[in-house]
Order: structure tokens, then C-alpha cells, then sequence
């Protein structure tokens, strides 16, 4: 097991982040703030807990 530092964490989020938009298909220049992302698929960021625990099915079931 890999030590779990804000640096990583912080990465992790920047690509849970870039993966969501593309499935949720905001491009730019529509673009969207981090937290209004979270609310429309009504999650926590990895940096509160929950995202990396999500199950694999629930982002395809919320489109």
C-alpha cells in the first residue's frame, strides 16, 4: 500500500476531475467551477473521502 500525501491526493483529484468533465461533455469554453461539477453528480471530491471508494457503475448511471 502507497502512502496516501496531499500532493498525490491532489493529483488524483486533477484527474477524477478531467475525467469527469470529458463524460459529462464540458468543454471548453463551457466550463465549469470543481464544485459545481461534484454537485451534478451529487458526490464528495476524493479530498473528503468518498470518490475513491465510488463504485465504477454510478457515474454511468447518473448520465
Amino acid at each position: 500500500m502507497w502512502r496516501t500525501t496531499s500532493n498525490i491526493l491532489r493529483r488524483v483529484q486533477a484527474f477524477i476531475n478531467n475525467c469527469l468533465r470529458k463524460i459529462l461533455n464540458v468543454r471548453w469554453p463551457k466550463t465549469i467551477s470543481n464544485s459545481l461539477l461534484w454537485e451534478r453528480i451529487n458526490q464528495l471530491t476524493a479530498e473528503e473521502g468518498k470518490t475513491l471508494e465510488m463504485d465504477r457503475t454510478y457515474i454511468v448511471e447518473i448520465i
